[in-house]
């Protein structure tokens, strides 16, 4: 990540960034594979990071790209880098969670969530802008 990256990742933390453009962060954030879209796999990789006890499980996607890359749609996905950590979930519990949040979050029947859906998603959540403040 270069020193602009990270200036502009420090901008879309803060208490005055415009809570789409930090659902914009965030969802870039999520989406591993880098499709334009959470799937299965990019929850499970999700959830491996927050629940594995590796000192490389952190959330950020190590292809986070820049604020400029946002504007441009990808068409080619990606492959999704797991980062190299032990497993605190058993797969099937792991799964189970997976599928309940897609299950509670995708709108039409499509097995992920679009950009669209996630901006719509976060906008329902009272805490989404304060949950993604870093206070300076």
């Amino acid at each position: 990540m270069s020193f602009e990256d990270f200036i502009d990742l420090a901008s879309v933390f803060s208490e005055e960034a415009d809570e789409k453009l930090k659902a914009a962060y965030v969802f870039q954030m999520f989406d591993f594979d880098e499709n334009e879209a959470i799937g299965f796999a990019d929850l499970e990789e999700l959830v491996r990071r927050l629940t594995s006890s590796s000192k490389n499980s952190g959330l950020i996607n190590p292809a986070f790209r820049s604020e400029s890359d946002l504007a441009r749609s990808s068409s080619q996905g990606k492959r999704i880098e797991k980062a190299v950590h032990e497993d605190a979930l058993p797969k099937e519990t792991l799964q189970k969670i997976v599928e309940q949040v897609l299950s509670q979050s995708v709108l039409g029947k499509a097995k992920e969530i679009s950009y669209q859906e996630f901006v719509h998603l976060t906008s329902k959540l009272p805490d989404f802008a304060s949950a993604f403040t870093i206070h300076f």
